[in-house]
């Protein structure tokens, strides 16, 4: 009889807070719990706040759930993954990072590279909200720039910045810009503008723009929203999970709209959208697997089945839903290939079932484990591990 689930969590419990990571540091376990029937997952306090210094820790802690559980699992077959999870003293997740068996293996192995690549994390610390409020206000400002030089010139000409742009702001950038000896064009003082000069200008233009915004007042408001967040990351200050969450919605509307109209000034915001959507419908389809035990009866074997059939056609109507990118239509059409693929190997196992071929049935079953793993390698590698 296999030790219990509730038994193997507190002794890997009591292991961690015994087992100091060095002379110095132990690990401070909250819990250790069983997650969706296939993931130990260790809840921890980081002894520090640096995002190398939090994934050092956890890489510990994975390689020692790995070694604990060694090959045969203790009897318990379903687990399959191995997790960590830090928090901060505010009892705010911080770092969430989930391995596979195999990968959690290559610790062990002294391959911290390559357990790297296959290890899924999800990041919160300062220093990660810091670097994300950067790059998503600075994409936002630039795709802003590249929208008012496109649309003014196509509507005004090349001349656009001196026709279309308030003499204020023009003052402004000629503080700032270069001295040189040709005039400069438009979309080269477009450059020297702020956050708060492209929301005028857009403002002053209203007529060209007010298809993308909803009005000069919200326009107004996220500006000022960002021009909050971007003062408080130049100066190193600490970006709430809040303002994260500001910034975020704020990227998506006005990012969203832009490509609607003009997708050629936003292909990083397609590829990140799609990542993001892909993510989810893998997320979707992981959360709502069914697995049929050993010993299960025919007609509950057979109903699960046409469930999880179900559950496939539902993935695949939702990846189809999904705005691909031209530089991921290969993998794109990888990945609804697998899917598609599962869902025919259910769909032979039904039959199979339902004609009591059991010969067939296991077959169908090594099969589908087989391209299970595949999808599994596949996001891993080019959905998860993204940036």
């Amino acid at each position: 009889m296999p030790f219990s689930i509730e038994y193997l969590c507190n002794t890997i419990k009591s292991g961690l807070q015994q087992e100091p990571q060095d002379s110095k540091n132990k690990i401070k376990v909250i819990d250790v719990k069983l997650l969706n029937n296939s993931t130990i997952v260790c809840e921890f306090c980081p002894y520090s706040k640096g995002t190398i210094e939090i994934k050092v820790e956890i890489a510990y802690i994975i390689s020692f759930m790995a070694s604990f559980f060694g090959e045969d699992n203790f009897g318990h077959e379903t687990i399959k993954n191995f997790g960590a999870r830090a928090y901060s003293n505010d009892n705010e997740e911080i770092m969430y990072a989930i391995s596979s068996k195999e990968s959690a293996n290559f610790l062990s192995q002294g391959n911290p590279i390559e357990w790297m690549k296959g290890t899924i994390f999800q990041e919160n610390t300062e220093e990660h909200r810091l670097h994300l409020a950067k790059a998503k206000v600075s994409e936002l400002e630039n795709t802003l720039r590249k929208l008012i030089v496109n649309v003014l010139a196509e509507q005004k000409g090349d001349n656009w910045w001196n026709t279309c742009v308030e003499s204020e702001i023009k003052n402004d950038v000629n503080k700032i810009f270069p001295i040189c000896e040709e005039t400069p064009s438009g979309s080269e003082l477009i450059e020297y503008t702020y956050l708060v000069h492209l929301q005028k200008i857009i403002s002053h233009n209203w007529e060209y723009f007010n298809s993308l915004f909803e009005s000069k007042t919200k326009l107004k408001k996220f500006v000022g929203s960002l021009n909050n967040i971007r003062i408080n990351e130049a100066h190193n200050r600490v970006i709430t999970s809040d303002s994260i969450k500001k910034l975020e919605k704020i990227y998506s509307e006005i990012m969203s709209k832009i490509a609607n109209l003009h997708p050629e000034l936003v292909s990083n915001y397609l590829i990140e959208n799609w990542r993001i959507q892909v993510k989810n419908i893998v997320n979707y389809y992981v959360d709502h697997k069914v697995e049929i035990k050993n010993g299960c009866k025919l007609e509950q074997a057979i109903l699960l089945i046409n469930t999880m059939i179900q559950q496939l056609k539902e993935v695949e109507i939702k990846l189809a839903s999904v705005p691909i990118p031209p530089t991921k239509q290969n993998l794109h059409h990888e990945l609804v290939h697998l899917f598609n693929t599962m869902r025919t190997l259910f769909e032979k196992m039904v039959k199979n079932a339902e004609n009591g071929d059991v010969i067939n049935v296991k077959k169908n079953s090594k099969s589908i484990e087989e391209n299970n793993s595949k999808i599994r390698k596949f996001t891993e590698k080019y959905i998860f591990s993204e940036t």
